[in-house]
């Protein structure tokens, strides 16, 4: 149902026709995480994020996403665990001072509301393929909301060692809200 509202919005906005550019707005904890350490859930957040997504909701083939995350704005509310984790062993900031991810394709997902991208996501100079599934939730004329959770490896590109006591698995959650950028 919110897929043909989305649809129908754009037929019927004439400056929605075609596909638009959006920015993302920082706003605190769009993007965080959750990770279990010691059988305890750890969460941080980044702040700072930049990013564009040009989404066409009738043309999802028109539709691509790019989000670039400052690793230096990690916060899991120790401030020793965070200059922790922007060492060498963990995300190496100093070297790698940007995670960032570049959509290849967007497609239709199987409910209203979902859209699956998939593309290459870059961790600590690692590049690896992802598909993370979308939800876009117009919010009024020139915003939409954009949230995800998915989850990845942290071994895949390196974040830390092999651990007893800290996962492998982090689980990501993303929460932007991007405006339309004026033509």
């Amino acid at each position: 149902m919110f897929r043909l509202i989305i649809i129908f919005w754009v037929l019927v906005n004439p400056t929605l026709n075609a596909q638009h550019t959006y920015v993302v707005e920082d706003t605190p904890g769009n993007v965080s995480f959750s990770i279990r350490n010691f059988g305890l859930n750890v969460r941080g957040d980044f702040s700072n994020i930049t990013g564009k997504a040009r989404f066409d909701p009738h043309h999802s083939t028109n539709s691509s996403f790019e989000v670039s995350i400052p690793v230096k704005t990690i916060s899991t509310g120790i401030a020793l665990r965070d200059k922790h984790l922007l060492k060498e062993d963990y995300f190496y900031a100093q070297k790698h001072p940007v995670i960032r991810f570049i959509s290849e394709t967007v497609n239709a997902g199987d409910e209203e509301d979902l859209w699956i991208l998939q593309g290459r996501l870059s961790i600590k100079g690692v590049t690896k393929s992802v598909t993370i599934p979308l939800r876009v939730k117009l919010l009024h004329d020139n915003q939409l909301h954009f949230s995800s959770e998915f989850k990845l490896n942290r071994i895949d590109f390196g974040v830390g060692g092999r651990s007893l006591s800290l996962s492998d698995e982090v689980t990501a959650i993303v929460n932007v809200v991007a405006s339309q950028q004026a033509p």
